[in-house]
């Protein structure tokens, strides 16, 4: 009930972010839209976060789910669903976290791009009919985008411009 609401919100946090990237100049000429995401900016890590907190919380309320989802080559899936867990819930709270904001983002891009490939890709390919798992695969590359975006942000989040970019007075 709650994870696609969840999966939205961090998605949509993921569009304010990039939005928010945008060079002033680019942002005056395309909408009022893109300022006021940019104004949104910081409301992102507590969409993203949150939903990898409920994402995490729900590897261990249905672990028996979860670990159907682990590929079969892969040993120990109980294992596997536990730290996935617990990995979720860390970086949900660290990307809270403006000190750990930056390295919390990385790792969370890295960690569910590496789903996209161990996961998301071989369960789609051993069922192209299924829509979902096709589906699947592009929103963890959104959701592992946005962590991208937001590592790239800082741990400053509304505060300074994204890397490249000159900082407004």
């Amino acid at each position: 009930m709650w994870t696609n609401p969840a999966k939205a919100l961090a998605m949509l946090g993921g569009v304010i972010l990039l939005a928010g990237a945008l060079r002033e100049d680019e942002a005056d000429r395309s909408s009022a839209l893109a300022r006021l995401f940019r104004s949104l900016t910081p409301l992102s890590p507590l969409f993203l976060g949150g939903f990898l907190i409920l994402g995490g919380i729900q590897h261990f309320v249905y672990a028996d789910f979860v670990m159907k989802l682990v590929p079969s080559w892969i040993p120990g899936s109980r294992f596997w669903v536990y730290l996935t867990g617990i990995a979720l819930i860390a970086g949900g709270v660290s990307l809270l976290i403006p000190k750990t904001r930056r390295l919390a983002a990385t790792m969370v891009g890295i960690m569910i791009l590496l789903w996209v490939v161990l996961l998301h890709i071989p369960r789609a390919m051993a069922n192209p009919q299924n829509a979902g798992e096709t589906s699947g695969i592009f929103e963890a590359l959104a959701l592992s985008g946005a962590a991208f975006i937001l590592a790239d942000r800082g741990r400053g989040l509304g505060r300074e411009a994204p890397v490249g970019l000159p900082l407004r007075t």
